[in-house]
């Protein structure tokens, strides 16, 4: 797989003279490794490390809840929620089909995954405080949001070619950026106030509009949004709080480079 299989082949295992070298991982990382039921191999290992350590650089690290990596080798591992691995994993619903190092695809029509409530989750998703992102790998036929419930969902594409979203509001703003929206793309849909939200695509920002927010969300699913359901390749998705344009960059470079090295974009 491109980089990945590169990566596995002596970085950080040998040493200067061919002796093996000692690994130090973040505690953070550290707990990642420990929840997967089968242990990650040692370039798998420094890919998450190395995702979680840009993401704290880009002070993205501490603003988020939950952070669910689903382009990993199996279900159990694409599950945890990185953050806080154990705690607000994501459950398969109505189970879509899982690809090793891609994501999750719906059939667009009962299959999908729930995450957390973060209206009594008591984390830092709160309703004039918060941030959603999803990163979409492929299009699809579906109109349906990628993530989301009620009152905060993202929608990577519809029909006619434009990305939709919605954040503790009762709006949906269209965001079509200057490339349009072709897939592999992340997008963020991001509140710092009561009164406009905001939509970052591939780390830039892509429309925003005054919108007053009018509640906060119940459980927000994946593949799926109040019943809207999409069938496009889900890679991964994060919630929290409220992320700057420069931590809206720092995300997206994370994500975009983890997902290079798997071989998924």
């Amino acid at each position: 797989m491109g980089s990945f299989g590169r990566l596995g082949t002596g970085f950080g295992r040998l040493g200067v003279n061919g002796r093996h070298a000692t690994v130090s991982y973040s505690a953070e990382a550290l707990a990642v490794f420990a929840a997967m039921t089968t242990p990650p191999t040692d370039a798998r290992k420094l890919l998450i490390d190395a995702c979680i350590a840009a993401l704290k650089t880009g002070g993205v690290w501490t603003l988020l809840d939950v952070l669910y990596v689903f382009a990993a080798p199996d279900t159990q591992s694409a599950l945890l929620n990185w953050k806080n691995p154990g705690t607000n994993n994501a459950v398969e619903t109505v189970a879509p089909t899982h690809v090793a190092d891609r994501g999750y695809t719906s059939n667009g029509t009962t299959q999908y995954l729930t995450s957390y409530n973060p209206s009594t989750a008591g984390l830092q998703f709160v309703r004039d405080d918060n941030h959603l992102g999803c990163y979409v790998l492929t299009n699809g036929a579906a109109t349906g949001s990628d993530v989301g419930s009620q009152n905060v969902r993202s929608r990577i594409r519809n029909r006619s070619g434009s990305s939709g979203f919605i954040v503790t509001s009762s709006g949906t703003t269209t965001a079509t950026p200057a490339d349009g929206v072709n897939v592999p793309a992340h997008l963020v849909g991001i509140r710092r106030d009561s009164a406009n939200q905001f939509a970052f695509r591939n780390g830039l920002q892509a429309s925003t509009a005054a919108v007053a927010s009018t509640g906060t969300t119940d459980i927000i699913e994946i593949c799926r949004a109040f019943a809207s359901y999409s069938d496009r390749q889900i890679a991964l998705v994060h919630a929290g709080k409220s992320l700057s344009d420069p931590q809206a960059l720092a995300a997206y470079n994370a994500f975009n480079t983890y997902l290079q090295a798997v071989g998924a974009v």
